[in-house]
This record gives C-alpha cells, sequence and structure tokens, in this order.
C-alpha cells in the first residue's frame, strides 16, 4: 500500500522513539595470553554481526602451571548496543622455581558509529573483578575527546547528546592478571574480571528527519517514501533508517503515530 496523505492528524499517544544507528567500525576483540607464548584472540568473523566467542591458554609444568579464559557477548541492534564479557586468570607454581607462571585476558568491546538524528544517548552497566590484579574501561569518545568515563569497579550509567552525522566511539572492556615469580614457596593466584552493560539512542526530536528543529513537510517528505519502502533493511532504505522511529526495524503506522505527535507539534523541545 503506497502512503499518500493531505494532512497529518493530531495524535495523543506518547512514545520514546529512536532512529537507527550507522556502525562505522567495529573493533571488538577477546585475547588470553600467558606467559609461556600461548597467545588466542579471536574478533568477529562478521563486522557488527553477534560476537559471542571464548579463547583459553593453558600450560602445564613440573614446577608449575598458567592459564587463562576469556569470553565475549556481545550484539548491536539498530538504535541499541550491549551484552558482557569476562576473564579469569591463574598462576600456581609447586616447587622452587626461577620460571615466571602467568595469565591474562582481555575482553573488549568498541564500536564507531553515527546518529542519523539528533539523539540522546544512555549506557549503564556494571564492572567487578579482583582488587589490584584487574582492570575496567568504559568510555563514549568523540575524536580525542571523552564525554563520559568509568575505569573502577561498580555500576556506570552515563547519558550525552549525541549530533547527527558524527562519530562517536563507545568502549566497554576489562582485563585480568595473574603472575607469580620465581619463589622459595609454591603459591597459587587465581583472579578475574567482567562486565555487562546495554546502550541505546533516543531521538531528541522524534519526527525530526533534516534536523532543523522542525517537524514539517519536509520531514514528511522523507518520511513517506520510507514508510512506502516499509523494510528498514531494504537496499533502498537511507542508512541508518532515520524514520523508524520506534526501532523495530519497520517504517509503519506505528512510526506514523509518532511522527504525527511532532509534526502536530511542529517546534522540537528544547
Amino acid at each position: 500500500m503506497k502512503f499518500v496523505c493531505a494532512a497529518l492528524p493530531v495524535c495523543s499517544l506518547a512514545a520514546a522513539a529512536s532512529a537507527g544507528l550507522i556502525y562505522t567500525a567495529d573493533l571488538r576483540f577477546v585475547q588470553a595470553v600467558n606467559s609461556f607464548g600461548q597467545n588466542n584472540a579471536h574478533t568477529p568473523p562478521i563486522a557488527f554481526a553477534p560476537f559471542d566467542d571464548s579463547v583459553h591458554t593453558l600450560t602445564n609444568m613440573a614446577e608449575g602451571s598458567c592459564s587463562s579464559d576469556s569470553t565475549h557477548d556481545t550484539a548491536l541492534g539498530l538504535a541499541s548496543m550491549g551484552g558482557n564479557g569476562s576473564v579469569q586468570a591463574h598462576a600456581t607454581t609447586t616447587t622452587p622455581s626461577a620460571l615466571v607462571f602467568g595469565g591474562s585476558g582481555n575482553s573488549r568491546f568498541e564500536i564507531k558509529f553515527k546518529p542519523p538524528l539528533n539523539s540522546v544517548f544512555t549506557v549503564s552497566g556494571s564492572f567487578s573483578g579482583t582488587a589490584g590484579r584487574s582492570t575496567f574501561n568504559a568510555e563514549i569518545k568523540v575524536g580525542n575527546t571523552v564525554l563520559a568515563a568509568k575505569t573502577t569497579s561498580g555500576a556506570f550509567n552515563f547519558s550525552v547528546p549525541l549530533t547527527h552525522d558524527t562519530e562517536y566511539k563507545l568502549l566497554v572492556s576489562c582485563a585480568a592478571n595473574a603472575l607469580l615469580m620465581g619463589s622459595a614457596a609454591p603459591g597459587n593466584l587465581s583472579t578475574s574480571a567482567s562486565f555487562t552493560f546495554n546502550a541505546a539512542a533516543t531521538d531528541v526530536c522524534s519526527g525530526d528527519l533534516n534536523n532543523d528543529d522542525l517537524v514539517d513537510d519536509a520531514d514528511f517528505a522523507i518520511f513517506a517514501p520510507a514508510y512506502n519502502t516499509l523494510d528498514c533493511y531494504d537496499a533502498t532504505m537511507p542508512a541508518g533508517c532515520p524514520a523508524d522511529l520506534n526501532d523495530d526495524a519497520l517504517v509503519d503506522d506505528a512510526d506514523f503515530v509518532i511522527f504525527a505527535q511532532g509534526y502536530d507539534a511542529l517546534l522540537c523541545p528544547r
């Protein structure tokens, strides 16, 4: 059905709205290493696809052993992203030795993206791990400027404004290490680190598809062809599917209800 409309109705239904994000770089990886040269690192086999993977190292010797295990499970949505990662590292010495037994790992979520519309980007999550043996980093950057950051264990919650067609980076990572130097006595050390997070972009002004602080006929001229296309994954749909105002991968009647609200108000809120 083609969408042709001479006038937009007034709608009273309130709804949170979000257009899609345009993903520009996928830098995620998961890594496990140990002091005997084992280094296992994986990246997503398909950029921007769900990344669920784990890596492992293990060395056993008469004098001791060391191992590391890292996991990563994250996914990207049209206007959201989230998941979790973890690292466990172990080192054991059984007899006095000059050898160094150590294990370490890193689970890192790092994505660059552009919002097609002015948006508010909210990130919430938490870090946990072994004190003194784990490191954490959650940050939102534009260029070299850090907009928000968290580098200690515990919960975090950021909310930052995003400017349309500007590239941003979200980083969430954790690392842990266990290291035993040559010792006159047997020893054992186990460490861990983990993260979990969710992030989403919400439009500042639902329906302002050309970012001019108005929802008017110019925006309707952008919305109508997208409505006729329907599917956000159609090759002819604009990047980021900005007319998908409820983030369900379709531009349909539900989005029209949201658009009509903005059209009736005309001016974007400030």
